[in-house]
C-alpha cells in the first residue's frame, strides 16, 4: 500500500498541532493529588527567619522567594519575600507588590515535601486555609495560620481569591487564575 503525500498545508497543520500538544502537557497548573510535580517551588525559592524586633532588613529578605506562575508584567512585581518568624512557627511576613494595583492579598497555606508534592491545607472544616490582609510593598504584612505546619504559600490578589479556592479545591488546573507561589522554610 502506498503511503499518502502530504500537502505542504497539512504538514504545516500537524506541526502547530504537536507543538500544541507539547505546550499543553507541560505548562499545567493544579493540585499535587493528580501530579505530584505540577505545583513546585522556584529555583530561587530560599528559607530564612526574620526577628520581628529586628526591623525590616532581614537577611531573608534578600531576594523574591515566592514567584509568578506566569510574569506578566516583568517589572519584579508578583515576587514576593516570605520569611518565617524566628520566634513563632504559625507566622511569617510577607513583602511585596501585586501588579493588580491592589494592596491586599490572599494567602493559601501549603506543606511542600522532600519530593515536591505540594499538599493544599485545609481547615478542620473542609475549608482551604487561606487570609486575605493588606500588604505594604516595604513594610509587609504578618501572616498566621494556626494549628497547622506549612512551609509553601500561594499568593494571589483579593480579586482572584474566589477562583483560586476554587482552582485548588477542584484540583482544576484550567481553573487556576495567575497566582505567585514559594517555599520558604
Amino acid at each position: 500500500m502506498a503511503t499518502p503525500k502530504l500537502t505542504q498545508k497539512t504538514r504545516r497543520t500537524l506541526k502547530t498541532l504537536g507543538l500544541l500538544l507539547m505546550l499543553a502537557g507541560t505548562s499545567a497548573c493544579g493540585s499535587s493529588a493528580g501530579n505530584p510535580n505540577l505545583f513546585v517551588a522556584p529555583e530561587s525559592s530560599s528559607s530564612g527567619l526574620y526577628s520581628p524586633e529586628g526591623g525590616d532588613s532581614s537577611p531573608c529578605r534578600s531576594s523574591p522567594n515566592v514567584m509568578p506562575r506566569h510574569d506578566l508584567t516583568l517589572d519584579g512585581r508578583d515576587r514576593y519575600v516570605a520569611c518565617g518568624d524566628a520566634e513563632r512557627s504559625d507566622r511569617f511576613k510577607l513583602w511585596g507588590e501585586s501588579s493588580s494595583g491592589s494592596v491586599e492579598l490572599c494567602v493559601f497555606a501549603a506543606l511542600r515535601n522532600s519530593g515536591g508534592q505540594i499538599n493544599i491545607l485545609r481547615e478542620t472544616d473542609g475549608d482551604l486555609k487561606m487570609i486575605c490582609g493588606d500588604v505594604d510593598p516595604e513594610r509587609g504584612a504578618n501572616f498566621t495560620f494556626t494549628d497547622t505546619t506549612y512551609n509553601a504559600v500561594f499568593v494571589v490578589p483579593s480579586s482572584a481569591r474566589a477562583k483560586m479556592s476554587t482552582c485548588l479545591s477542584a484540583n482544576n488546573p484550567l481553573g487556576c487564575p495567575n497566582y505567585s507561589f514559594g517555599q520558604f522554610r
